[in-house]
């Protein structure tokens, strides 16, 4: 009985977060854009103006999209990783013995699966759009439950490999726990290519800057927020309740479970603090350390604080020698991970899909020929309200502009294709956006053909396309290779 008790109750989170979710229309929000037919060209497989940091991503949903529609893959993608992570989760719980005896291991794991479901980086990145990090905060807890199958636990990280932080984080997190590293090494590496190997052959240009550093929130400071998963740096994405003294509950939890962390997972946890105070304190060190760009949003540090404090909050009920004050326990921190984000649904109304945009519909309809180049944009819409990815970049292909404002200040410029782009229009010049490979341009709402000659695919594609390939074998040929051995 309370087994199922205990899956209902994760059922019940699941539902309460993603719940809005399952409306009619596509995903728009901020940096999430996801259409019901995305378009696969060179900027979805990582090779076209910008960094590839949504490789795999973008060309794994404009392959589903030619199937279904994709923007309801990404909400299936979301309620299955939650779900496995509350299946991790649960099972950690199980793995402390108690004086208590089976009795307490439901307390446990509620416990677990609240931190694991109901934490401020879920909320945050998720009202970011950035739906794919929080798929991989929710996947953690399951990568170190699947350290004993090294098959599951390769899936497991090529799933979050969707988004390059994702993969690196996830990879990590296996090999500290896997009890077949090398192997674990070997695939996890590969489900790092489609994005590591287009940023080797053009690296991104990353300035340091403090702007997508961890942000300070009430009571609680810049590193409280950050050990309490919280501290996104875009304010407008953050809670209500994190900002009026809520993020205290996150500094309480964090302090009464890092008693019951492994150790391994507190030297990773301290890695990890390490490296956001030194961003905190040089944020120009992501220009010059190697791959240190990935975590110039240095929140998402806070990935590596995850599956410790889950196994402690598995464990922390175990060491009570009744069920009543395993209970207590256990209860007393379920309730600081509610408090930690109490509005957490209704802040994620803010997700509620929307119809698709109409200039998407129509652009997809002319088939062009080329790329399309939207004048009316540097890489931001605002669509009904909400500031949104231009989501011509998704429908088809396009110059990506990628500029990127914060507070005022330019902390990502345009791309060279479309600053090029940008003034060939200007001046009129239709030879020069021939050979810039442009099409069809919109500007003023309106979609203008250019009659240019049909643009042909050029190498980056068709690499990108086979590292998508590549990568989207690898599940199978991890399992073949783990059954021969």
């Amino acid at each position: 009985m309370a087994k199922y008790l205990v899956v209902g109750y994760a059922g019940f989170l699941i539902v309460l977060l993603l719940g809005v979710l399952f409306q009619p229309g596509v995903l728009l929000l901020r940096d999430m854009a996801v259409l019901r037919h995305p378009a696969l060209h060179a900027g979805a497989v990582g090779f076209g103006d910008l960094p590839a940091r949504n490789a795999p991503q973008d060309g794994l949903l404009a392959l589903v999209g030619m199937v279904i529609p994709a923007s309801w893959f990404v909400r299936m993608l979301l309620v299955g990783s939650a779900a496995a992570g509350t299946w991790g989760a649960a099972t950690l719980a199980t793995l402390a013995r108690s004086p208590a005896g089976r009795n307490s291991v439901a307390f446990r794991q509620v416990a677990a699966i609240t931190v694991t479901v109901w934490n401020p980086f879920v909320v945050e990145r998720l009202l970011q759009g950035q739906w794919s990090v929080a798929m991989v905060a929710w996947l953690l807890p399951a990568v170190v439950a699947c350290r004993t199958r090294p098959t599951w636990q390769v899936a497991t990280v090529w799933v979050c490999s969707l988004t390059p932080t994702g993969g690196f984080v996830a990879l990590i997190v296996a090999l500290v726990s896997a009890c077949r590293r090398r192997f674990v090494a070997v695939f996890g590496t590969l489900c790092l290519l489609p994005w590591l190997v287009p940023s080797v052959i053009a690296p991104p240009t990353s300035a340091g800057t403090s702007a997508f550093l961890g942000r300070p929130e009430k009571l609680v400071g810049t590193l409280g927020a950050f050990l309490g998963l919280g501290g996104m740096w875009n304010a407008a994405a953050v809670p209500i309740s994190r900002n009026v003294g809520f993020a205290v509950a996150g500094v309480i939890l964090t302090t009464l479970l890092v008693r019951w962390v492994p150790r391994r997972w507190l030297v990773v946890s301290a890695m990890a603090v390490l490296v956001f105070c030194l961003l905190w304190r040089w944020p120009g060190l992501v220009a010059h350390v190697p791959g240190l760009a990935l975590f110039r949003d240095s929140q998402k540090l806070a990935l590596f604080l995850i599956p410790g404090l889950v196994i402690a909050a598995g464990q922390i009920g175990a060491a009570c020698p009744t069920r009543l004050r395993s209970g207590v326990v256990s209860g007393v921190v379920t309730l600081l991970a509610v408090l930690q984000v109490p509005d957490a649904p209704v802040a994620l109304m803010a997700l509620r899909p929307l119809p698709e945009p109409a200039i998407v519909r129509e652009v997809q309809a002319a088939e062009p020929t080329g790329d399309v180049a939207n004048m009316d944009s540097a890489g931001l819409v605002v669509y009904t309200g909400r500031t949104v990815i231009d989501p011509l970049y998704k429908a088809v292909g396009s110059v990506e502009a990628g500029q990127l404002v914060v507070d005022g200040q330019v902390v990502d410029p345009a791309s060279a294709r479309y600053v090029a782009a940008r003034a060939a229009w200007k001046a009129r010049d239709m030879a020069q956006l021939a050979k810039l490979g442009v099409s069809h341009v919109v500007a003023d709402g309106k979609l203008i053909d250019l009659r240019n000659e049909p643009v042909a695919h050029h190498g980056g594609f068709y690499a990108g396309l086979g590292l998508l390939a590549a990568w989207l074998c690898i599940p199978i040929v991890a399992g073949v290779v783990a059954r021969r051995r």
